[in-house]
């Protein structure tokens, strides 16, 4: 081969490696954007609004919001006039009621609380 013929496959493996770490960093990007926690009480799966897993755990049982679960805590279970059971929680700056339906917990109503001032 000539010099100029190693030179040329030379470029071509550097931008092969070049595209291929870039599309592995894009891949590796996605993949921690899915995966990461949110920050969010609540996700919308299949049409409906309900409550993360974290916060659902609190609100069956409210001793579990004392051990850290992101800052969530839950308010006294109450019955609905409809008979749905509902419970009130309490995420940081969030407020708001969930009701137990189809054995997840639905989100009725979120408000956010006022937040602290700034001096």
């Amino acid at each position: 081969m000539t010099e100029e013929a190693n030179k040329s496959s030379g470029t071509r493996r550097v931008w092969a490696w070049g595209v291929l770490m870039a599309v592995f960093g894009f891949g590796a990007a996605q993949l921690y954007h899915v995966t990461r926690p949110s920050d969010s009480p609540v996700v919308y799966e299949e049409g409906s609004v309900i409550l993360t897993p974290e916060v659902a755990s609190v609100l069956v049982d409210p001793s579990r919001g004392s051990d850290g679960q992101r800052g969530v805590s839950a308010g006294q279970m109450f019955t609905t006039a409809s008979g749905d059971r509902c419970r009130q929680f309490t995420q940081d700056y969030l407020t708001g009621v969930a009701c137990l339906r189809d054995g997840d917990w639905r989100l009725v109503e979120l408000r956010q609380a006022d937040l602290p001032k700034v001096k």
